[in-house]
């Protein structure tokens, strides 16, 4: 295969040159800044028109693979969400007379006059131009006059959407991994990576700071979350001690920015965990100015990364470092349908609310007490189930925004089955359940540390092993079985309160009909002995 690279990043030096109308395209001091709203190349840029109604390109296309979910680049307004020339398209509305328009859609996500945030998802990609492959046209206008698009994306490391674009020239090898998918950007192969077993202690990945954050029931031993104490975490990658932070549920006054916290610290709100965990990268950007950040989380910790991520580019605050790698491990992207359990248990009957709150009380009391498992009455608990508000806000915007993504689940995860850690957009890896309790295992998993450290040196994506198939195959069961257990539950209570209740009917009226004989039988008896005596 040959292949011929071209510089993205150049062609839009070379290609952006002011011509007539493009004299007007300065971003606006009060304007908001742009996301890109896929990460993908651009496969064309901006031609100016050399007037209002000449030939041009107003806007650039990303090479994207139909159906890829498309985010809005601003906070904003929908102005427009419908077919034009028909194409579908929607056109959002911003601060400082910006607007931006998606079109090339297969599917329109939102509706006319509907607020939207940065990130939401608001349509999902079709075909190119050309009706060949898949493709996102992206136009802006500033106070109505089309504007180069590239001159208003923000400060964001565009790595995932100016980077070096192969355009492919003949078919890829067998066995290559397709990366990426582009009309006229070409089509990015690489031959996967078989993971290795790591040396004890190599040689770090990258020049980034690490961050480790722990999940639901962790607590500190020595300025580190226990977990990571007894498993791998950043030192085990060969990131410099320096160079690795803890995130503390109690807060970030302590030495290394850590408070040492108990289990109950992280059973409180998630959102208020993720304002913390953004204090905490601002701290970091304060003593290492100009670092890029690796973030590391297990469990619910995973959510509260993305959380911060939500809040970091989507107020553009300056001060605040670039999350360039994310790593979850066995985290719920889609909700945990055992955190879902107790408030199944408690809609119950009248009788079967009083044996699952008396449940539910024990396991709080124990809870509270230190034991391992969480409170199932607590905030976190609730927002960690599927539907819950964090869930859907999550899932409804994209959080990435140029940060690379890997998701590693494994095989047998009774907490977090593995069809639960899917995230839209990132790598994804299940390995091998390691022991009885394989959410906790994962952390301690050879290959899972294989997978993170090739992932962090941007390395080729790993090949996938046997636990792919095996490991989604028994995740899909138990995300069955945990999802039905509440519905179970209500199904054996309407069972019994419905046979007792029959059993009392039937005692009811087997009395109530013996109690009749026998008072018509005292009735007669009665009447006898009176007709007697008067005799």
């Amino acid at each position: 295969m040959r292949t011929r690279y071209v510089s993205a990043a150049l062609v839009a030096a070379l290609t952006v040159v002011p011509l007539g109308p493009v004299v007007a395209q300065q971003r606006s001091a009060s304007g908001p800044w742009l996301i890109t709203p896929v990460d993908q190349a651009i496969s064309r840029h901006f031609e100016a028109p050399s007037s209002a109604f000449g030939p041009g390109h107003r806007g650039i296309d990303f090479g994207v693979a139909p159906g890829t979910r498309v985010r809005s680049a601003a906070a904003g307004t929908v102005k427009f969400a419908g077919v034009v020339a028909g194409r579908l398209a929607v056109t959002v509305a911003h601060d400082g007379g910006l607007e931006t328009t998606y079109s090339m859609l297969s599917e329109v996500r939102v509706s006319k006059g509907q607020e939207v945030a940065p990130g939401r998802f608001v349509g999902v990609s079709g075909s190119a131009h050309n009706g060949q492959g898949g493709g996102l046209h992206f136009g802006v206008k500033l106070d109505g006059a089309y504007v180069d698009p590239v001159l208003f994306l923000g400060p964001l490391d565009l790595s995932a959407a100016v980077h070096l674009a192969p355009v492919v020239e003949s078919d890829g090898p067998s066995g290559a991994v397709r990366t990426g998918s582009s009309s006229g950007a070409g089509t990015h192969l690489q031959p996967c990576r078989r993971p290795t077993t790591l040396d004890r202690l190599p040689p770090p990945p990258n020049d980034n700071v690490a961050v480790a954050v722990a999940g639901i029931g962790s607590e500190t031993v020595a300025s580190v979350p226990l977990l990571y104490t007894s498993a791998f975490g950043p030192e085990a990658l060969g990131y410099d001690p320096d160079k690795i932070y803890y995130f503390s549920y109690a807060g970030n006054r302590g030495p290394r920015d850590h408070l040492p916290y108990d289990r109950s610290a992280t059973y409180g709100s998630l959102n208020r965990a993720g304002g913390g965990l953004r204090r905490l990268l601002a701290g970091i950007d304060r003593s290492h100015p100009g670092s890029k950040v690796d973030l590391f989380a297990h469990s619910q910790g995973g959510l509260l990364a993305r959380l911060s991520l939500e809040g970091l580019v989507g107020a553009w605050t300056p001060g605040l470092p670039h999350i360039e790698h994310m790593v979850t491990l066995a985290t719920p992207h889609r909700g945990a349908p055992v955190a879902s359990l107790p408030s199944a248990l408690e809609s119950s009957s009248p009788a079967g609310r009083l044996g699952a709150r008396l449940v539910l009380d024990l396991l709080g009391r124990w809870a509270a007490k230190g034991g391992p498992i969480p409170d199932p009455r607590a905030q976190a608990v609730r927002q960690l189930a599927p539907g819950s508000g964090v869930i859907r806000r999550l899932g409804s915007h994209d959080t990435a925004f140029g940060t690379k993504f890997l998701s590693l689940s494994a095989a047998g995860d009774v907490a977090v089955p593995t069809s639960r850690s899917d995230l839209y957009g990132a790598t994804q890896h299940v390995v091998g359940p390691g022991g009885l309790n394989a959410h906790e295992a994962i952390v301690r998993s050879d290959s899972a540390r294989a997978y993170a450290y090739a992932f962090l040196r941007d390395a080729a994506p790993g090949c996938r092993s046997s636990w792919e198939t095996r490991g989604r195959f028994l995740g899909g069961a138990i995300d069955f079985i945990e999802s039905h257990l509440g519905g179970l539950y209500r199904w054996l209570d309407d069972a019994a309160g419905g046979g007792a209740a029959r059993a009392v009917s039937w005692a009811a009226s087997t009395a109530s009909a013996a109690g009749a004989r026998l008072w018509r039988g005292a009735r007669s008896t009665a009447g006898w002995l009176s007709s007697a005596l008067s005799q």
